[in-house]
Order: C-alpha cells, then sequence, then structure tokens
C-alpha cells in the first residue's frame, strides 16, 4: 500500500510544532536518490532520521492488503551501509561518492533492531549500525518488556545502552 512520503508527514509534523523522526527506507532507492532525499529533509528543517530495511512490497500491512507484488526491490545498501551514508554527510559533509556538501545536513540518526531474535546477528548488526552512527537506536516493537528482557540483557553485554539513545517501539495489538 502507497501511503505518503515521510519527509513530506515529518515536514507537516515539523509545521505544527512536533519533533518528528522520519523514516528512511532500504527498499525503495537507490544511494543517490537517498541522498537527495536527505538533502531535502535537512533543508525543510527535519534532523532526526530512522534508517530502516522496510518489508518486502508483497506483504503489506501484514498481508491484510493487496501491496505491489510486482514492484521491484531496490536495496542498493542496507541500513547500516545508509547509517554509514548518513554520518558521512553530517560529520564530513560528504556525498557517499566524495563529493562535497556545502551545507551538511545536522541528522540525528536511528536505526533498528529487533531486541527478540534469537541468533548472534541482530547483535552484530545493532553494534555495527551504532558504531557507524553513534547516534541512536530503536528497537522494533515489542510485545511487552519483560519477554524480551533476557534479550535486552544480551545487547546489554555490547554496552551499547550506556552509548546510545534507545527509543523502545508498541505495537498496539488489533481487535480480535
Amino acid at each position: 500500500m502507497v501511503r505518503i512520503s515521510s519527509i513530506a508527514a515529518a515536514f507537516i509534523a515539523l509545521r505544527e510544532g512536533l519533533e518528528p523522526v522520519m523514516q528512511m527506507t532500504c527498499r525503495d532507492r537507490n544511494r543517490i536518490a537517498m541522498q537527495a532525499d536527505l538533502l531535502g529533509a535537512a533543508a525543510l528543517g527535519l534532523k532526526n532520521c530512522l534508517c530502516i530495511a522496510g518489508d518486502h512490497q508483497k506483504f503489506s500491512a501484514a498481508g491484510k492488503l493487496k501491496g505491489h507484488p510486482g514492484a521491484k526491490n531496490v536495496y542498493d545498501v542496507d541500513t547500516c551501509q545508509l547509517v554509514g551514508i548518513m554520518k558521512k554527510m553530517r560529520d564530513e559533509s560528504l556525498q557517499e561518492g566524495g563529493d562535497k556538501i556545502e551545507v551538511p545536513p545536522k541528522f540525528f540518526i536511528g536505526a533498528s533492531w529487533t531486541p527478540w531474535e534469537t541468533d548472534r546477528l541482530p547483535s552484530y548488526n545493532l553494534r555495527r549500525r551504532w558504531t557507524r552512527a553513534r547516534t541512536s537506536s530503536r528497537p522494533r516493537a515489542s510485545t511487552t518488556w519483560r519477554s524480551s528482557s533476557p534479550r535486552w540483557r544480551r545487547r546489554g553485554n555490547l554496552g551499547l545502552h550506556e552509548r546510545t539513545a534507545i527509543l523502545g517501539g508498541i505495537i498496539v495489538p488489533g481487535a480480535p
């Protein structure tokens, strides 16, 4: 299902006096388009960005909608690479290709991770994302804090919770 652009929605929220977090999805754009959108968002005054991979288009709204099964994924870069691109834009005033940015964006960069995954890869990816951005992390929605607490402790062993902001996501269950 196609919805309003995250940048447009975030700008509307900003105009209403809120501090929005826009989302940049790797599924939908190549690195050139993402950087252009990020520069445009910065020009509009947006500062908070959550980097996400994006669900496959044929699984629109958890299978409740038709989605766009014929659309092609882009995934030119993954979320770890996107975080690195944004950090380079912000901290070095450089585009991913090396071209100079006159006015670097002042982004607060975020990345998501899933606290209930059991293998070691999520911890590795979380550390990789944090190392690239050194700013924030947003776990994907968790059903309860208690149910994910052992996994939170495992992530805590990395020490990242002491060096990054963590914003928990919440899913409101639908009606039965």
